[in-house]
């Protein structure tokens, strides 16, 4: 792009001196030329690709009548779109009217988190065992329901980690399952756990590292992973 920009500099140039000559030809070529050396000082003036992404504070969704909100640290709210479609096994349910819903009602507890410009997840639960999975790939404009966990009871902690990986750990009920999923909500698995009674506290995901806070009694570890979720290592608390 340089050279070509140089070049049409040069050959204005030298066009200038035979106007005279072939004045509407000249004339012609001169306005192509010129808009090319327009078109040259824009690309200019914006930076190269280095191949980094900008830094993105991750903002809290919630809902409010089916529609999300995005929520940032200062409490101001945007709105992302319209109201979430129902869950599609709301089809064959006439509890409360859910087969006729034609949008995501109710007051159910959400946890939800935009984890980029452009994906976000939303983990909503009713009741126990009616816990329902939506991502965004569009910044929150449009939601497209998951395949949720076999969760039994409720989620406590939940991990956002990139589009295609979430972590849902469930409350202490008859036990306390973490499950994960690595394609976007296809599937999920359980991540093994140092007991099957122990409880995630909260889980912390940052750039580098996956860390689960994880409680039985008095016992306490930290479980963490370097790999995003595929392996992990725990470090007993001596409390």
């Amino acid at each position: 792009m340089k050279f070509i920009c140089e070049s049409a500099t040069v050959i204005i140039q030298r066009l200038g001196t035979s106007l005279k000559k072939n004045r509407i030809d000249v004339f012609i070529l001169l306005l192509v030329l010129t808009a090319s050396l327009a078109a040259c000082s824009q690309s200019q003036e914006l930076p190269e690709a280095s191949g980094e992404t900008m830094d993105w504070e991750r903002q809290e969704i919630i809902l409010e009548d089916g529609i999300p909100w995005s929520v940032d640290e200062q409490g101001s709210r945007i709105q992302l779109g319209e109201a979430l479609q129902p869950p599609a096994e709301w089809e064959n349910q006439d509890l409360g009217g859910r087969n006729e819903a034609t949008t995501l009602s109710g007051d159910p507890d959400v946890q939800g988190a935009l984890i980029s410009q452009t994906d976000g997840w939303l983990v909503v639960t009713y009741t126990r065992g009616d816990t329902y999975v939506y991502k965004t790939s569009d910044g929150g404009s449009t939601w497209v329901e998951t395949n949720a966990p076999d969760i039994l009871y409720v989620p406590g902690a939940v991990g956002f980690i990139n589009e295609d990986r979430l972590i849902i750990a469930e409350k202490l009920f008859v036990g306390a399952p973490v499950f994960i999923t690595k394609d976007g909500g296809e599937s999920w698995e359980q991540v093994e756990m140092p007991n099957e009674r122990a409880v995630v506290q909260r889980i912390e995901v940052t750039k580098d590292k996956i860390v689960m806070f994880v409680q039985k009694g008095e016992e306490r570890w930290e479980m963490e992973s370097f790999d995003l979720g595929d392996s992990w290592s725990i470090i007993q608390s001596l409390q």
